[in-house]
């Protein structure tokens, strides 16, 4: 007889976040064990009573969190990162978050040993066109956070030798705690207030 195979483990940061949230929840349905990153519990009610789902207080600087919460994962979902924030925001802060945050997670669960770290970039890597494109389309950020994002999908990417790295080009994403422009235009377009000009 065989034994029972073990849940898979997962470690999420962003675990608040619209898409981390979503991810969090479909990872606890299909029976994985999940460790969530979040910076305050208290933002993290939805979260709390989900299944196999056990809430970790941490931010990205926070090197030994991030070790023991990504320890043995078989994969490592990296969401956090500094978005949708004031114009006035210098590019180090997205620099700071989004670049080094995401070198020492790296850092942190090669250490641990997990197996897969899955990035999940932007199409803000892209200049912005009307143009169609694609993955193999050149890359022109043209934005701070998208420059970020860029260096971050670099940095993961040459770590390849030593994890096994993904990284995910997210177009425009919706939903249920959506902290967005789309949320906004949905509402509006709901409201029949809204025109293109």
């Amino acid at each position: 007889m065989t034994a029972p195979r073990a849940r898979p483990k997962a470690l999420v940061t962003g675990a608040t976040g619209a898409i981390g949230s979503a991810l969090t929840e479909r990872l606890s349905r299909e029976g994985w064990t999940v460790n969530a990153l979040v910076r305050r519990t208290e933002a993290a009610g939805h979260l709390e009573k989900l299944s196999g789902v056990t809430l970790i207080a941490g931010d990205l600087a926070d090197t030994d969190t991030l070790s023991k919460a990504s320890e043995n994962s078989d994969a490592v979902f990296h969401l956090a990162a500094l978005v949708h924030a004031d114009p006035s925001t210098p590019e180090v802060e997205f620099t700071r978050v989004n670049v080094a945050g995401t070198a020492a997670l790296l850092d942190a669960v090669i250490t641990s040993g997990a197996q897969r770290f899955i990035f999940f970039s932007s199409v803000a890597v892209y200049p912005e066109t009307d143009a169609v494109m694609d993955e193999e389309s050149p890359v022109a950020p043209q934005t701070a956070y998208g420059r970020s994002k860029l260096d971050g999908e670099e940095l993961t990417l040459s770590r390849a030798g030593d994890i096994d790295v993904v990284v995910l080009r997210l177009p425009v994403v919706y939903g249920p705690r959506d902290r967005g422009n789309m949320i906004r235009l949905i509402r509006a377009i709901q409201r029949g207030r809204f025109a293109i000009v």
